[in-house]
């Protein structure tokens, strides 16, 4: 999900691959992950497993673009205890940031970070460009649940793990 701080009360579309069904709409697996100077994304988990104390946050970026300098992002954790809407999601209606994470530079390829949750706990974070990156800074892909990772390794881009 994108929020957008040039324009704060938008709600930008979020739903473009989404279908209706006779079960009700179908919501794909494939998300966006959009990064520019004033678009950031949020990424919304449920811990539902019982007696799992460590969870993990895993981010894969993409290659830097030919000829451009990588993108310096920061990562955000948010104040959510209850599902964000995306239907009225902006940066105004957003949950406020917590803690900074971390600073990570687009070309390390892969982040992770282990965090202490609960069950049925909602972690909330936020992915946007760093506030010393560059003029260029703009990071978009499509995370599919099939992309390939080093090897032949199936990792998604953007996830959440937790495990004991």
């Amino acid at each position: 999900m994108q929020v957008d701080s040039a324009r704060p009360k938008e709600v930008l579309d979020q739903d473009f691959a989404s279908y209706s069904s006779s079960v009700g709409t179908i919501y794909p697996e494939t998300r966006r992950v959009w990064v520019t100077r004033s678009i950031s994304t949020i990424a919304q988990f449920r811990t539902l497993d019982y007696g799992m104390e460590i969870c993990e946050l895993h981010l894969k970026f993409p290659p830097p673009f030919p000829g451009k300098e990588p993108v310096r992002v920061s990562l955000y954790r948010l104040d959510s205890n209850r599902m964000v809407n995306p239907n009225t999601l902006s940066h105004k209606t957003a949950p406020s940031r917590v803690v900074k994470l971390a600073e990570i530079d687009q070309s390390i390829g892969e982040y992770t970070r282990n965090l202490t949750c609960v069950s049925d706990q909602l972690l909330t974070f936020e992915l946007g460009c760093s506030d010393g990156s560059n003029s260029h800074c703009v990071l978009d892909w499509l995370q599919t649940p099939r992309q390939k990772s080093g090897a032949s390794k199936s990792q998604l881009p953007l996830n959440f793990t937790r495990y004991l």
